[in-house]
């Protein structure tokens, strides 16, 4: 296969993949249509914050240290757990005081 055919089946493969939506579309549909646009408008940016951490981490190479440490990805793994959790907690406590 020659540059130009390679290139051309590279850049076609690529506008495909970014034009056909996505599980990350279909999430801010969904909260969008269920809680409103002020809703749909903080999943979007939710959405964006998450990507652009992650580039920013492969970009520094966290993804090659997580993949080769297991001890790594697990404390990774944990602290997202948390995070997530003392969320969830925060929201149930605005809603519920006690």
């Amino acid at each position: 296969m020659d540059d130009v055919s390679f290139w051309m089946l590279f850049l076609s493969t690529a506008v495909v993949l970014n034009i056909a939506p996505g599980p990350d579309l279909l999430y801010i549909l969904t909260k969008t249509v269920t809680g409103g646009r002020k809703v749909g408008f903080l999943a979007a940016l939710g959405v964006c914050t998450g990507a652009l951490f992650h580039v920013v981490a492969a970009a520094i190479g966290l993804s090659a240290i997580l993949v080769s440490s297991a001890l790594a990805f697990t404390i990774v793994k944990y602290v997202a757990l948390l995070s997530s959790l003392s969320r969830v907690a925060g929201v149930l406590l605005q809603r519920h005081p006690t």
